[in-house]
Formats: structure tokens, C-alpha cells, sequence
């Protein structure tokens, strides 16, 4: 079946901004930022399924930059720029792999 779009979509036609679009019936994995202790980073990973989270597959895990600033959890990755106790900046390089 072959597809199209039959309107010239402009800007009008989008709603910009921030956020996460997600549908109700969708696995999801987060990386949370749980703060610093010394050169620690620390941070939780959550599954997610039809919107609940799955008990078994939250894990915490810390992440030590003086063995450099580029971190990798189960398939994602990214690099730490600034880290703080209570904020972080961050590049994705990878994101999670299906």
C-alpha cells in the first residue's frame, strides 16, 4: 500500500517544543541523573510497559569520571559535559537500541 501526503505542511501545521511522545502500549527505558559524590556519577535505569514500570528492571549505577566522560548503559550512550549534585549536561551519542 503505497502512502501520501496530499497538504504542503508548513510550520503552522507543528506544534514545537520540548517533551517525549510516547504511546500507551510502548516499552520505554530512562536514564535518570541521581547526582555526585566525588568523581561518582549516579544514576537509576528504569523499564517501562504500558506506561507502568517493570519492579525487576530498575537498577542504580554509578559511573566514575576520572576514568574519562563518556558513559554506556545497556546499548545507550553519552558523553557527560558538566555534572553538578543537582544538575547535569549531557550529549546523547547513542541512543537505546530496539
Amino acid at each position: 500500500m503505497n502512502a501520501l501526503c496530499e497538504k504542503n505542511l508548513t510550520e503552522d501545521d507543528f506544534e514545537l517544543g520540548l517533551g517525549f511522545v510516547t504511546k500507551s502500549d510502548s516499552f520505554q527505558r530512562v536514564i535518570e541523573y541521581n547526582g555526585k559524590r566525588g568523581s561518582l556519577v549516579r544514576f537509576v535505569y528504569s523499564e517501562f510497559k504500558d506506561g507502568r514500570i517493570r519492579d525487576a528492571f530498575t537498577r542504580e549505577f554509578d559511573a566514575d569520571l576520572n576514568d574519562g566522560n563518556v558513559v554506556a548503559y545497556k546499548g545507550a550512550v553519552f558523553e557527560v559535559l558538566d555534572a553538578t549534585n543537582a544538575s547535569i549536561r549531557y550529549k546523547v551519542i547513542r541512543h537505546f537500541q530496539n
